[in-house]
């Protein structure tokens, strides 16, 4: 959470380099973990593997409940929550 804090507190000292009009936005994602100091090399290489499937068409939906790591997101097709450009 405190991430999140820290993001806010960025964006609310530098509105004005950002755009003034609100924009709704939704991100999706599969999470592939590591540990500080692994070797990501076989990490990598599952989410290549996972990339090429979504571009030859697989289900997004599926792999992310087959592949991600982070379960909060996986439960939800991938889906992170949605936000405001204005932070708002």
């Amino acid at each position: 959470m405190w991430l999140e804090e820290l993001a806010h507190e960025y964006y609310q000292t530098r509105k004005e380099h950002y755009a003034s009009v609100p924009e709704e936005r939704a991100s999706s994602h599969i999470l592939f973990a590591t540990n500080p100091g692994d070797d990501r090399t076989e990490v990598r290489k599952r989410a290549q593997e996972v990339l090429a499937q979504l571009r030859d068409g697989a289900d997004f939906v599926s792999l992310v409940q087959q592949h991600s790591d982070d379960p909060s997101s996986a439960a939800r097709g991938g889906a992170l929550k949605e936000y405001s450009s204005l932070g708002d």
